[in-house]
Parts: structure tokens; C-alpha cells; sequence
């Protein structure tokens, strides 16, 4: 138990992440007509604010438990999950104000994923290398579950990823 609920957390965020990816690279593309290349910035978009998350992790484990910090940005997933659905629904055809709100999720992964994976590894202090890579297993999985998932459900809007989001966090 301590090994799985952190690796399960780590695998439904990524999870989140790649069901994003994938859906909003055919919605971008074919149903608001971005180029590749102009995808690719919102994309870059989402990065620069994992870094940013990245770094405000760093500074926040200098101060608190890794639960806390840990806690924190499954708060902010649930909240960016929620964001997107609401914008997603309000502003359907907007990729500016989407990718906007997806920075609270990407912010909170960057909280979410070492520490879920700090949490899973020291769980099993004698098999780092069977926990890394069952953990790296069950990302894939869970991620590609989640991306046959999304294109099932995709239908011209992300809304439906939005649901899987704040469901999966």
C-alpha cells in the first residue's frame, strides 16, 4: 500500500497529461486549424509552467513534509481539471484561454510527480530497480489506457478530457 497509492497518483497524473496531449494536438490542428508548429508553442506554453512548478517545488521541501507538497498539487490538478471543464464549456473554441487554465494542472503535476514517486521508490528501500521500473509500468499503462480513453470520447471539444482530468485527480 504504501508503494502503490503514490505510484497510482504518479500514473493517473501522467495519465491526465497524455490524454491532454493527445486530444487537444488533434483539436488544435483539425478543429480550430493551428499549424503543428503553432501547437507545439501551447505546448511549450504548458512546459515553461511545469518548470515553473518545478522550482516551486524545490523551494517548498526545503519547508515541508513531501505529503504536504505532495497534497498540494493534487489540489491544484483537481482545480486545473475543473478550470478546463468550465472553460471548455464556456469557451469551447479557445485554445489561448484552455491552454491558460491548463497551466494550473501542469503547475500542480510538477508538485504531484517526484513526490509521488519519492513517496512509491522509498517504500522499497531493498528494490529500487524492481519499484522504478513497476512505477515506470504503471505510468505507461494507466497512460495509455487513458490516451484509448480520450479518443474514444473526443467528439470536437475537450470537454470529456476535462471530466477524465479531475476525475483521475
Amino acid at each position: 500500500r504504501r508503494y502503490f497509492f503514490p505510484a497510482l497518483i504518479s500514473s493517473l497524473t501522467y495519465g491526465c497529461l497524455w490524454s491532454y496531449l493527445s486530444a487537444t494536438t488533434f483539436f488544435f490542428v483539425n478543429g480550430l486549424g493551428f499549424t503543428m508548429i503553432q501547437y507545439a508553442y501551447f505546448d511549450a506554453v504548458l512546459l515553461v509552467f511545469y518548470v515553473f512548478g518545478s522550482l516551486y517545488t524545490q523551494r517548498l521541501l526545503k519547508a515541508q513534509k513531501i505529503e504536504t507538497v505532495l497534497n498540494r498539487g493534487l489540489k491544484l490538478c483537481i482545480l486545473g481539471g475543473i478550470a478546463l471543464f468550465v472553460v471548455s464549456t464556456v469557451f469551447p473554441m479557445n485554445a489561448f484561454v484552455i491552454t491558460a487554465f491548463m497551466t494550473i494542472h501542469s503547475f500542480g503535476m510538477a508538485l504531484v510527480f517526484p513526490n509521488a514517486a519519492t513517496l512509491a521508490l522509498d517504500s522499497t528501500p531493498d528494490n529500487l530497480g524492481s519499484g522504478s521500473a513497476m512505477l515506470s509500468t504503471l505510468q505507461s499503462l494507466i497512460s495509455g489506457l487513458m490516451i484509448i480513453l480520450a479518443g474514444y470520447l473526443y467528439v470536437d471539444n475537450i470537454i470529456w478530457v476535462a471530466v477524465m482530468i479531475v476525475s483521475a485527480a
